[in-house]
């Protein structure tokens, strides 16, 4: 009976704060980190975002309080059941706009080994709080490849931007996993000719690139930390077989010399990838040498 009370308070407890979504959200959106996003402006709420707490499963959010900075503040609609105590799981934001259909942005918030380290902030279900100081200042919050970034369905085509600077050219590459090479000279990937699409020659060698049936992708945004560049493409093929392909992948790129060395990911960036070493979610590294 206590426990009912205090879920029962939670529930007609008003907020002070307020978030509005921009309309332009509406809709269905492809999201790196979690495949799907759902945003409703009539009812400022997010589904897509999924992640299991033992027993407690997060699947739908409510913004609660944003800022001018481009800040969101999102509270989870289930509660979470940890030990016999309750909490309810927030997750704070910050994006940046790309174009008018594309977006990338941060979570601000420590990783949860309970959740295969999902970013959120857990609060008391007794001391919840919608103040963006409670929920958006982490301990040890994302680093600069740790982005997440969205594109609007049905505006795919809209969203290209060019390429990274070391990738606009033809190459041939070499593939590296766990031993195994493959490709070589023979193999060719262009950026040519408008620059903001990769093109893997699959006849000059099938081994399958940026997790694409197609072997075609398009540059989606690029950032620079630490001498390397963390490039998104994007998939714009129908993806069934999500074991093999994905719809976003995330190459970190280190220029040596003449050669580019580059790892990738499916789907987000992982935090602390490099460009020589093969991610948990990736297939292999790639050494690229100028062809023209």
């Amino acid at each position: 009976m206590f426990k009912f009370l205090i879920i029962l308070v939670y529930l007609v407890v008003p907020t002070t704060c307020a978030c509005t979504l921009p309309v332009s959200w509406d809709g269905q959106w492809w999201d790196s980190g979690s495949w799907d996003l759902t945003f409703s402006h009539s009812t400022q709420t997010l589904t897509g975002w999924r992640f299991q707490v033992y027993s407690s499963v997060i699947t739908d959010w409510t913004c609660v309080n944003q800022n001018s900075s481009n800040y969101l503040l999102f509270r989870a609609n289930q509660y979470l059941s940890v030990f016999g105590a309750d909490y309810v799981a927030y997750r704070c934001v910050r994006y940046v706009q790309l174009t008018e259909n594309s977006y990338y942005y941060y979570i601000l918030a420590d990783e949860n080994w309970g959740s295969n380290y999902a970013r959120y902030h857990p609060r008391a279900l007794v001391v919840v709080s919608d103040s963006l100081s409670d929920s958006c200042q982490p301990t040890n919050g994302p680093s600069a490849e740790e982005y997440n970034v969205l594109i609007k369905k049905g505006y795919e085509s809209s969203v290209k931007q060019w390429c990274p600077i070391p990738l606009l050219g033809t190459f041939s590459y070499t593939h590296y996993n766990e031993g195994v090479t493959r490709c070589g000279a023979g193999s060719v990937v262009s950026a040519c000719p408008d620059w903001t699409e990769l093109r893997f020659k699959y006849s000059q060698c099938p081994t399958t690139q940026v997790f694409s049936a197609s072997g075609i992708v398009q540059c989606v945004t690029s950032i620079e930390y630490n001498s390397t560049i963390y490039t998104t493409v994007f998939n714009p093929d129908t993806v069934t077989d999500t074991t093999n392909y994905d719809k976003f992948t995330c190459l970190a790129i280190s220029k040596v010399g003449k050669m580019l060395y580059i790892s990738d990911a499916k789907g987000s960036c992982v935090k602390g990838q490099t460009a020589t070493v093969k991610t948990n979610t990736g297939s292999g590294t790639l050494v690229l040498s100028t062809y023209s």
